[in-house]
């Protein structure tokens, strides 16, 4: 956690209003859909659907920036003080290359259902689900990349962690268990992953990290199930996450998980 309370407490504000953007972008971005995305002319309407997220895209892309800029010098405040010479690095989006890849998730998107077995309706519905969930996450990648970006130039910052909504899945769980592991994008790897409509957020680390008793519940939850493996087996993600799930209270468990479509995730292109 934060080392101090008012910089735990300005972390939980910027969560909270990065998730109330995400949504508010998720209904906009739900209303142009069906305003240019014609079910009945998919390859004349695709250029025009296209189009129109990159837009939207970009325009709260960089509002969830922006507030990450203003939250940032806040944060680094309540840490360590105020410095004269910082500055935040905030990347610019790029609409060449938005995060998602669009060309997939409108018309191939609906296609792709219906030739699972999907009525034309049922498809239409399914793709734009399946389109809101990735645009609500590369939405949030502008606060995040800010954060991140921000913390690998500032000489103060020891890196970045992951910050839980505080009932995760396994998968989030996992990643706030390595504290301030991620120095780069290079070194984050998997720390860089975020699922559709993940309220997990990003916070710049300036002190010896300590996790909370809920973060450390889950750090013990972690290594119990590696523990649990057989011997000679590799401690991997993949043989560890379903052994926290099946164990754990997590979103994803077993008891807590949320009823799905049951049907499989279409392939994604990047």
């Amino acid at each position: 956690m934060a080392a101090t309370k008012k910089g735990a407490a300005l972390t939980d504000v910027h969560r909270r209003q990065q998730v109330r953007t995400a949504i508010t972008a998720d209904s906009q971005a739900r209303r142009l859909w069906d305003k240019t995305l014609d079910l009945t002319d998919l390859k004349t309407t695709q250029p025009i659907w296209k189009n129109t997220m990159v837009r939207l895209l970009q325009a709260w892309w960089n509002i969830s920036a922006h507030q990450a800029a203003d939250y940032l010098p806040k944060f680094r405040e309540a840490e360590i003080g105020a410095e004269s010479g910082f500055e935040v690095s905030m990347p610019r989006f790029d609409p060449k290359n938005p995060g998602l890849d669009l060309d997939f998730f409108g018309s191939t998107n609906v296609k792709w259902h219906q030739n699972m077995g999907l009525t034309q309706q049922a498809a239409y519905d399914a793709a734009r689900r399946l389109f809101l969930g990735a645009f609500h996450e590369a939405v949030l990648a502008g606060g995040r990349k800010t954060v991140e970006t921000t913390a690998r130039e500032d000489p103060r910052a020891l890196g970045w962690r992951r910050v839980s909504d505080g009932h995760p899945c396994a998968f989030c769980a996992m990643l706030v268990t390595r504290g301030p592991a991620y120095l780069s994008g290079e070194t984050a790897g998997m720390g860089k992953k975020f699922h559709a409509h993940c309220g997990c957020t990003v916070e710049p680390v300036y002190n010896d990290w300590k996790p909370t008793e809920q973060e450390q519940q889950w750090i013990d939850q972690y290594y119990n199930a590696a523990e649990s493996l057989p011997d000679k087996t590799p401690r991997t993600a993949g043989g560890i996450l379903p052994i926290m799930r099946k164990h754990g209270g997590f979103r994803d468990s077993p008891l807590t998980a949320g009823s799905g479509s049951g049907g499989k995730n279409p392939p994604q292109t990047k």
